[in-house]
């Protein structure tokens, strides 16, 4: 069999190869704040290692226009963050550690709130103060509801993205990118996807 080296290719204007130097794909870049959306939202009640119960909030995010007018420094160069406008990131999930009700047979965690708590303050949900008393000791703490679609859908906030490795179900080792945190986007605006998502 002749090696491709040896075949008179003729014509190369319809030769399929592959340039590097035309590939457009650009890889997210890691430990960075992205301006996101989120776009859709799971939840699911968990229990946490043997002894609590938590709802857990999934979410996806989308990569918003401004992130446009944002440069990333790699060690290849600068890289505009036009590439990355519209592309959906998952979240690590958020977690809301539940209060047992008379005959459940979990444990409170309140003190593992903090994260829901932020994210509360960043989604401009009221978390009142409230006063409560443990073990004889009154105590003042934030009181928050459970996060409905629309508290979240469609907020802006600055997204942490890092990778994360997980092996697949081949058993192969991967690695993809998540919102592993996330901060407030003081001047973001609020999305409206359906509308966005009209054809006109």
């Amino acid at each position: 069999m002749a090696s491709i080296n040896e075949i008179n290719i003729g014509d190369k204007s319809n030769m399929h190869y592959y340039d590097p130097k035309e590939n457009n794909t650009v890889s997210l870049i890691p430990k960075q704040l992205y301006p996101v959306h989120a776009k859709q939202v799971t939840t699911r009640v968990v229990d946490v290692k043997g002894k609590y119960k938590a709802k857990v909030y999934n979410i996806i995010y989308e990569i918003a226009e401004e992130c446009a007018t944002k440069t990333f420094i790699t060690d290849s160069g600068e890289v505009s963050g036009g590439s990355f406008v519209g592309k959906k990131l998952y979240s690590t999930g958020v977690f809301l550690f539940l209060n047992p009700e008379p005959g459940d047979s979990f444990e409170a965690n309140n003190g593992a709130n903090e994260k829901y708590l932020r994210l509360c303050g960043i989604l401009n949900v009221e978390c009142p103060e409230i006063e409560v008393e443990i073990d004889g000791e009154k105590r003042m703490v934030n009181g928050f509801p459970e996060l409905s679609d629309s508290d979240i859908i469609g907020k802006p906030l600055l997204g942490y993205v890092d990778t994360q490795d997980y092996v697949n179900k081949e058993g192969q080792s991967k690695t993809s990118f998540k919102v592993k945190d996330f901060n407030e986007w003081t001047d973001g605006k609020v999305k409206d996807f359906a509308l966005a998502e009209l054809p006109f």
